[in-house]
């Protein structure tokens, strides 16, 4: 079975198929439906925040910066598409936040936007709206909103302008705004104030700190509701102006005239936060549907809770830990569930039957606009380092990420800019900074299969090429390694012949005849040695130089016993040699072999038989030397009777070259005394690395 699997994945279209997924998978990603590219960067060292808007209805932003100037008192400043300063806005009162907001809205519909301004002076809370560009430019200056009863103390403001609505049907269009303090508790309100009629009204104390979320007619009456965002900041409050905790955060809904459409209904998690929004419902009305996130989620777990649009409970959801946030889908009868601790993004409907299930990294931010402009809202996502980004389509298909080059940690919050009618823009506000992107179609996209397409082919092309290129490499190696076997079996049958196992055969007859039995014993098993090392890795065509040692001097063992010790033997090896190197089979024997049979074997007098192994050059050098007579008259450097043993060798190092790249240089010698007296032949191999 294991074998059938490798041989499948060893199939060149199996190997392609991998390798282009593992280059696919890390190669940049070319082919993202979207491409996104930096314009610009502005970084500014005086502190404001920058806006980009179009107020003349042109379809190019202008920018707009809001700063306090050096009489520390709100201006701002507009710069046209072109980044030329057009003028400046000063006013007599402060921020009244210290988020310095601005706000944009046409509310009298002449096609120009206004700006709309929150400022404080002394123990007043003022609304002020600047329109620049419309042909009849106006300007309303310290509308009253909020007359503060405790002046003596600093009181930190948090502002918030939801938008215009004509929430009574009355066809005057209306600013709905929100107005919170901190620890003193009051205001904590919602105000609507009329366009036309230049009138402010008050909602109740709203007991949590409040903001206006939606502005919806939830029942179909043709009169709008208000839903509030709230939470439960846990501070003592006047019962001058509430009897509710605000220890407990309450789901509030405003009718048209900021009064409480229904009873406020408490929810008993302590220092929790609701956000609110309306849910479609199967009638084509709208209940609400309220996350609720406990800052205790053992014992009060978050939820969502689904109320009807007159604060009946309709079904709850409890949740795992985590800091959830709400995103309402366009149809409004779906709404996405963002875990900003876990990363996890659910898509529900409304009957909270899950639709989807997505994960981001998490501890970032989650935001949704149109940035393209095809009517379907993208989803920006802030990484927790507040610089990488990942835009996703609606379906949170097709992302493409980039980096953001932040210099402070003020956090990125995404925005629109219009360079011209059909392009927008995508930019991020970081403090006294901003970034400028365009977010375009990528033409690559419809080309990303045909790509991978091409891609696959190339390497499929690759491999098949290597692969044939191997086959060939393998087959010419097995067939030299086939020369070499031949070779070598040649050599063996050329001196291993039959005479020489007769003659041990003989030999060991004759000392067990003798009684010789330590002897026979003795050669009986170099016998054994001698022939096992014979037949050990015959499908082998070379071997270490240890071992052809071992064996050769088996084999001297043995041709001594034979030939009645007529010659002696040494072998010495330097301490430098690698003993493990690989050598052809039968190298050193061959050589040694010819010298016993056509030398020493002959010798009238004693023999010697010397074999040395060196590093000369970082080359091995082998030495077979011995002291024999040689053929005799006919004489020869080659002391072979046929000849063909050497060739064969011969033969055998120039296949071993091509195999191996290791050249083998064989040179023989030979000596002669003083009297020019032929006393011997010697043997140089030289084997290079």
């Amino acid at each position: 079975m294991k074998d059938k699997v490798l041989q499948i994945i060893s199939q060149p279209l199996i190997i392609s198929l991998i390798l282009t997924f593992v280059l696919i998978y890390f190669l940049p990603d070319f082919f993202t439906k979207h491409q996104v590219t930096h314009l610009t960067s502005q970084f500014y060292d005086r502190h404001n925040t920058t806006y980009f808007e179009d107020l003349n209805g042109d379809l190019k932003s202008e920018k707009i910066l809001y700063y306090e100037n050096v009489l520390g008192k709100a201006s701002f400043e507009i710069h046209d598409a072109d980044g030329y300063l057009i003028d400046q806005w000063n006013f007599t009162s402060s921020h009244a936040s210290k988020n310095w907001e601005l706000w944009f809205f046409d509310a009298n519909n002449n096609g120009f936007k206004e700006i709309y301004m929150i400022t404080k002076r002394n123990d007043s809370v003022l609304l002020n709206i600047e329109e620049p560009f419309s042909k009849d430019p106006f300007s309303k200056k310290d509308i009253l909103i909020e007359e503060l009863k405790n002046t003596d103390e600093e009181i930190f403001f948090s502002t918030f302008i939801y938008g215009v609505s004509d929430s009574d049907n009355n066809r005057s269009k209306e600013v709905f705004i929100s107005l919170n303090t901190g620890f003193h508790g009051d205001p904590r309100n919602a105000y609507k104030y009329d366009f036309h009629t230049n009138k402010i009204s008050k909602s109740p104390h709203l007991t949590n700190q409040s903001f206006i979320n939606d502005v919806i007619d939830l029942d179909n009456d043709g009169i709008k509701e208000v839903l509030l965002n709230n939470y439960a900041a846990g501070n003592e409050l006047d019962t001058s102006f509430t009897h509710r905790s605000d220890y407990h955060s309450w789901l509030m809904v405003l009718n048209d005239k900021l009064q409480f459409e229904f009873d406020p209904i408490e929810i008993k998690n302590p220092f929790s936060a609701i956000h609110s929004m309306p849910l479609r419902n199967h009638e084509g009305a709208y209940d609400i549907l309220t996350r609720i996130n406990s800052k205790n989620a053992i014992e009060e777990p978050s939820k969502l809770v689904l109320f009807s649009n007159k604060g009946e409970l309709i079904k709850e959801k409890e949740l795992e830990p985590g800091t959830f946030f709400i995103f309402a889908k366009e149809s409004k009868n779906e709404f996405v569930l963002f875990n900003r601790k876990s990363g996890q993004i659910q898509l529900f409907n409304n009957q909270f039957s899950e639709l989807l299930n997505f994960s981001v990294p998490p501890n970032g931010f989650l935001y949704s606009l149109d940035i393209d402009e095809d009517a379907y809202k993208e989803w920006v996502y802030i990484h927790d380092d507040l610089t990488s980004v990942t835009i996703f389509e609606e379906d949170f298909q097709n992302q493409v990420s980039f980096n953001v080059p932040s210099k402070s940690t003020a956090g990125l919050v995404p925005a629109i800019k219009y360079s011209s009618e059909k392009v927008k823009e995508l930019f991020f506000r970081e403090g006294n900074n901003y970034h400028l992107y365009s977010y375009s179609s990528n033409p690559w996209f419809y080309l990303k299969y045909v790509s991978y397409g091409a891609i696959f082919l190339l390497i499929f092309g690759f491999v098949w090429l290597m692969r044939k290129g191997m086959q060939l490499k393998l087959e010419k190696q097995r067939a030299i390694e086939d020369q070499i076997s031949e070779l070598q079996i040649k050599t063996i049958n050329n001196q291993i012949d039959p005479h020489f196992v007769f003659n041990a055969i003989n030999t060991i007859s004759e000392m067990t005849l003798l009684d010789n039995k330590i002897e026979a014993d003795d050669f009986i098993c170099k016998f054994s040695d001698f022939m096992r090392g014979s037949l050990n890795h015959s499908d082998k065509i070379i071997t270490s130089l240890e071992e052809e040692i071992e064996f050769v001097e088996n084999f001297i063992q043995l041709q001594k016993i034979r030939y009645s010790n007529r010659f002696d033997y040494s072998i010495t090896i330097d301490q430098d040699v690698n003993l493990g190197i690989n050598v052809p089979k039968h190298l050193i024997f061959s050589y040694v072999e010819n010298a016993i049979k056509h030398g020493l074997s002959r010798s009238k007098e004693q023999g010697l038989l010397q074999i040395q192994a060196s590093i000369q050059d970082s080359k091995l050098l082998l030495i077979i030397e011995d002291n024999g007579p040689g053929i005799g008259a006919g004489d020869t450097p080659r002391r072979d009777s046929t000849g063909n043993g050497l060739r064969i060798m011969d033969e055998m190092f120039d296949l071993f070259y091509k195999l191996y790249k290791k050249k083998i240089q064989s040179k023989v010698i030979e000596l002669f005394d003083q009297d020019k007296n032929k006393i011997g032949f010697k043997v140089e191999l030289l084997i290079s690395k």
